[in-house]
């Protein structure tokens, strides 16, 4: 019987066959070999049904809800893969309550990942279990971003109410520090309603996991179940009203021969948000009455006033990042005295102190109280008087007091010795340019 041709150097085909195999495997490997890579992932509980049965709930210990996956695979395949690839489950049908912990299983999208291409760590869900309590928050809203131009929050109101009922493991409850509904009024200028997401941070400042949220029962003061922890905040909107003079009405009157020669206020106007009716019920200005005495006063009387009050009588709000304290000034002057601003830019500098810079204070006006020697009330203006700083004594850089000499006209004198600081300072000389 004849040997079929196949058979003829069949050692040889053999050979020719592990080479190839050999070839192929060692391109295999360069060109897409083996490596593991990592993937965190966030743990998944599922039938937990039965503890909430029997008034337990459960904690995780040591944040063992977020594992690392290792998965070893090639090149080609596990550079494609991500964390939203795999599930790691703990299931309490597994729960071993000898040693409080579920073990873990890993599953993934990709059917070419096997199991024994995975390792978790760590392999086991620690949890304790406690007894399930309820305790009441409050809930304030925290606003981010900054509405229209000329308008300004009125209102941030959550519809579900200011207070709700959170219910967990006791252990949990004690470490809440704050629940907050963040909203952004970015651009907004009309009433609306938003939805947003409850968020609780701990004591330190912590905002709380997803495992530590999920394992939370939030419901309002009514019982109802607060789905996925979102609630509505109602949001109401106030133009402003801008430059809002402030008109300051004071109380008493000034000691016999004194009079209120003038009123000022720091600021001098605000910038205040309303309803167009409490705006208009407001008026032109904001009147502060009767909240600064000048009973029997002989000198001039300075006080900081908080607005708050009167704010909230007139159903209105400053602009936000506005101090409520208003300083306000009334002077009392005695008749026949008056008090004359004369600009620090007119006055004469007598031995200018050689390469310095000198800086006034104040910068912009001296304020001369001046008195009539006759019977006549003062009239003078900052034209019919000179003042002059003699700079003699004062040559060295330093800040200084320097009297201010004033010439008055016939018929006048000062009510008191005038001064100004100077600031003197060393002129900085520039380096020459040097080739």
């Amino acid at each position: 019987m004849k040997k079929r041709k196949w058979m003829n150097n069949i050692g040889l085909k053999i050979i020719s066959l592990l080479v190839a195999f050999g070839i192929w495997l060692m391109v295999v490997n360069t060109d897409d070999p083996e490596k593991t890579q990592p993937f965190n992932v966030t743990v998944t509980i599922e039938n937990n049904e039965r503890l909430e049965e029997a008034g337990k709930v459960y904690r995780v210990v040591d944040n063992t809800d977020e594992v690392t996956i290792w998965v070893t695979a090639r090149k080609s395949i596990i550079q494609n893969l991500r964390a939203s690839d795999f599930k790691v489950i703990a299931d309490f049908e597994n729960f071993n309550e000898m040693i409080g912990s579920i073990p873990l299983t890993v599953e993934c999208t990709n059917s070419r990942i096997t199991e024994d291409k995975i390792k978790v760590l760590p392999p086991s869900l620690k949890i304790e279990l406690e007894d399930k309590k309820e305790q009441e928050f409050v809930l304030s809203v925290e606003k981010t971003g900054t509405p229209a131009k000329g308008y300004e929050v009125a209102s941030m109101e959550v519809e579900q109410g200011r207070k709700i009922y959170i219910a967990g493991a006791e252990s949990l409850l004690q470490i809440i520090g704050k629940v907050t509904v963040p909203v952004s009024v970015q651009g907004y200028s009309s009433d609306r309603t938003v939805t947003s997401t409850i968020r609780i941070t701990d004591k330190n400042g912590a905002a709380f996991t997803e495992s530590q949220m999920n394992s939370l029962e939030l419901k309002t003061m009514e019982g109802a179940v607060i789905s996925e922890g979102k609630v509505d905040v109602n949001l109401t909107f106030w133009p402003i009203k801008s430059g809002v003079p402030i008109e300051v009405i004071p109380e008493g009157t000034p000691a016999d021969g004194y009079h209120i020669s003038e009123i000022t206020t720091t600021p001098e106007t605000l910038n205040i948000a309303g309803s167009e009716q409490a705006l208009e019920n407001m008026g032109d200005s904001l009147k502060i009455e009767n909240l600064v005495s000048v009973e029997g006063m002989s000198e001039t009387v300075e006080e900081e006033i908080d607005i708050s009050d009167i704010l909230e009588e007139y159903n209105v709000k400053l602009e936000e990042g506005t101090d409520p304290t208003v300083t306000v000034r009334v002077k009392i002057e005695k008749w026949g005295d008056t008090t004359v601003a004369f600009p620090v830019s007119e006055l004469k500098i007598i031995s200018y102190p050689e390469g310095k810079n000198l800086v006034f204070t104040p910068a912009d006006q001296l304020l001369i109280g001046v008195r009539s020697t006759g019977s006549e009330i003062a009239s003078i203006t900052a034209d019919e008087m000179t003042a002059s700083v003699d700079l003699t004594d004062y040559q060295d850089a330093g800040t200084y007091t320097v009297p201010v000499d004033i010439e008055l006209p016939e018929g006048y004198e000062l009510v008191s010795p005038v001064t100004i600081y100077v600031n003197i300072e060393d002129v900085e000389q520039s380096s020459p340019d040097t080739e």
